[in-house]
């Protein structure tokens, strides 16, 4: 499956390294595309260096901006997946193969830092934080969730070029680009 990483970065540049290298030792067929924000680190360099292809936003667009580019170039370059990974180290590399594993039998997964093997340590002010969104949507939307999750998706033409079926599903109204 041709395999695209997306990985949105903003000012990055202290740990965005470690996290290419451990990408790199675990899916080594994977393409990562680091969508630069608008850093005034060394974000981008340190990320070539690493090996990433890198795209760099003339501004600060933030996370959905820079996930919404990822997604546009993974369509126009033919990408069968899409993996989204946080440059901070936040989320475990090493559990990416099992996305995409999981990715052959649905069209979106995922994964949760707090399910399973947990090694993740959140600081209290972030779990307060947390509990407060996390309260938040799970009193408005079904299912829960327990994290903001590493998320892995197909990039069948349903998921990214046919928004009015999503439209139907969703009762949503379709981004701006």
């Amino acid at each position: 499956m041709k395999t695209l990483i997306v990985m949105p970065a903003h000012n990055e540049a202290q740990t965005i390294g470690a996290v290419l290298a451990r990408l790199r030792a675990v899916v080594p067929d994977a393409d990562i595309l680091v969508i630069n924000d608008a850093s005034t680190d060394e974000t981008a360099k340190v990320a070539e260096q690493a090996g990433a292809t890198v795209l760099n936003l003339p501004i600060n667009l933030g996370y959905g901006g820079a996930v919404q580019t990822g997604f546009k170039y993974a369509s126009r370059k033919g990408y069968e997946a899409v993996v989204l990974m946080d440059a901070d180290g936040q989320h475990d590399p090493e559990c990416v193969p099992d996305l995409l594993t999981a990715l052959q039998e649905a069209d979106f997964v995922l994964g949760s830092r707090f399910l399973g093997d947990c090694r993740y340590k959140v600081p209290l002010s972030r779990r307060i934080g947390m509990w407060l969104f996390g309260t938040l949507v799970s009193t408005t939307h079904t299912p829960s969730t327990s994290d903001k999750p590493l998320k892995a998706s197909s990039t069948k033409p349903c998921p990214i070029g046919n928004w009015s079926s999503w439209k139907t599903h969703l009762n949503a109204q379709p981004p701006k680009f």
